[in-house]
């Protein structure tokens, strides 16, 4: 793709890329940011918390970890299926 930058205009790619990628974070989506009160004194936020406008929050150090390996990460059959040639570069994962 570097090498051929030109081929992947970022009308193309960009769109086909950001509605199909995960990042297959495999817990509740509140669990991305803690209430930066709890994360500071130890103790973490649950899906059941109330989320006050207020509020502060910070990234979960495990979702950092998780988005960070590029391992989790992955594209579905449509961004396959319309750039097969890049298909050897990314994770597949069928939704």
């Amino acid at each position: 793709m570097i090498k051929n930058a030109s081929a992947y205009p970022n009308e193309r790619y960009g769109p086909l890329y950001c509605q199909d990628v995960s990042l297959n974070w495999p817990y509740d989506p509140q669990q991305c940011l803690l209430p930066r009160a709890n994360s500071v004194h130890g103790a973490e936020a649950t899906s059941a918390a109330v989320l006050d406008d207020d509020e502060e929050f910070m990234i979960n150090p495990v979702f950092e970890s998780h988005m960070r390996n590029l391992s989790n990460w992955s594209v579905g059959p449509a961004f396959a299926n319309a750039m097969p040639e890049l298909v050897e570069g990314v994770r597949i994962k069928e939704r």
